[in-house]
């Protein structure tokens, strides 16, 4: 259940595109031999190798992590439940805010994506007096999507166990999964799964994050340019700068809006104009179309996208278009997913084509 938000790094094709998907990992989790120890695992450091016998505790504990993510595996809502303490608290350090028990209990709702397969990797398992423990961890795990996408992620994790009766109850986690592009969209589909320790949707944090849409009025407009930098990195910055003083100068056809957290902080940027060419997809012109959208990934999935897409739209609207467009890859199936989430259909699929010709030919 980690919580990390899904990419939403849309230009003109698209979500720039992921890395190849890597090799499913072996499906069983590590389990204790009959002196205690784990084969295959690493403790305290130790790994690739049989590693020191854990005491009793240690290793009942550890039997808990590993039954937290088989119930996430199976989705079951109600020993998820029995298995937090009421005042759990997680976080992705990818995210701005921790999330709470419920959230963590949603996040393994009947439609998520499926926790196919994961490896478990233990690095330190400290018990103090007997009634609380704390687990340092890797992981790595393959998620599949509705649409049959598998992605593999790898993270570390720590977690905060208390003594209940004769078992034991997380009281919190934090960490994130590592790496980026495929990596990204991996996390996000293992937060859907339900992994241990993360939140969908994280419930409660949009209500508390204020976000402002401010117009761009300037290419010196805090964060425009960074963003643009991160959604377009192979862009030198001359030509970032002069599309930018482009499109302020033509404010009929070209708006640009930044998003900010709390007032200040930069979020994201929407970049739309007017196209009255034909747009693909559309039946009107002009139509309106999303040049670029980009969140920073920390304030991923917590409506920053859908207020700029909405101010778009209105900025649209007032321009007399009934339709606002965009486009992805026919390969970037997560892209897909984000412009469906944001109120975008499918309406077509192009398949573009291209013959070179020698020098001379007619």
């Amino acid at each position: 259940m980690p919580h990390v938000p899904p990419p939403l790094g849309i230009r003109r094709v698209g979500i720039p595109g992921h890395a190849k998907q890597k090799r499913a990992v072996e499906t069983a989790p590590k389990k204790a031999l009959p002196d205690g120890r784990i084969r295959g695992a690493a403790v305290n450091g130790t790994s690739n190798r049989l590693v020191k016998s854990l005491a009793p505790e240690q290793a009942e504990l550890w039997r808990q992590v590993e039954r937290l993510w088989e119930l996430a595996a199976r989705k079951d809502a109600n020993l998820i439940r029995q298995a937090l303490h009421p005042d759990y608290t997680g976080w992705d350090t990818n995210a701005p805010m921790p999330h709470d028990r419920e959230a963590a209990i949603a996040s393994v709702a009947a439609d998520a994506p499926r926790l196919v397969r994961y490896d478990l990797e233990p690095l330190s398992i400290r018990l103090y007096d007997g009634s609380v423990g704390i687990v340092h961890y890797r992981y790595r795990a393959t998620v599949e999507s509705a649409d049959s996408n598998q992605v593999q992620v790898t993270g570390k994790w720590t977690e905060v166990y208390t003594r209940h009766g004769s078992g034991w109850l997380m009281v919190a986690v934090s960490g994130r999964p590592s790496g980026e592009g495929a990596a990204d969209e991996a996390a996000w589909l293992l937060d859907q799964a339900g992994a241990p320790g993360g939140a969908a949707g994280s419930r409660g944090v949009d209500a508390a994050l204020s976000v402002l849409i401010a117009a761009c009025t300037s290419v010196e407009q805090p964060g425009w340019l960074a963003f643009r930098r991160a959604l377009w990195p192979h862009c030198p910055e001359g030509e970032h700068l002069r599309e930018m003083t482009q499109s302020l100068a033509g404010p009929g056809r070209h708006a640009q809006f930044m998003a900010y957290a709390e007032e200040s902080l930069p979020a994201g940027f929407i970049e739309v104009s007017l196209r009255s060419d034909h747009v693909n997809g559309t039946e009107s012109s002009p139509a309106a179309f999303v040049e670029g959208l980009y969140v920073t990934p920390a304030l991923r999935r917590h409506g920053v996208a859908r207020r700029l897409v909405s101010r778009a739209a209105e900025w649209a609207a007032e321009r007399g278009c009934s339709e606002l467009a965009s486009d992805t890859g026919l390969a970037n199936s997560l892209s897909r997913r984000v412009h469906k989430a944001l109120g975008f259909a499918e309406t077509e699929r192009v398949v573009f084509f291209r013959k070179m010709l020698a020098v001379g030919d007619r």
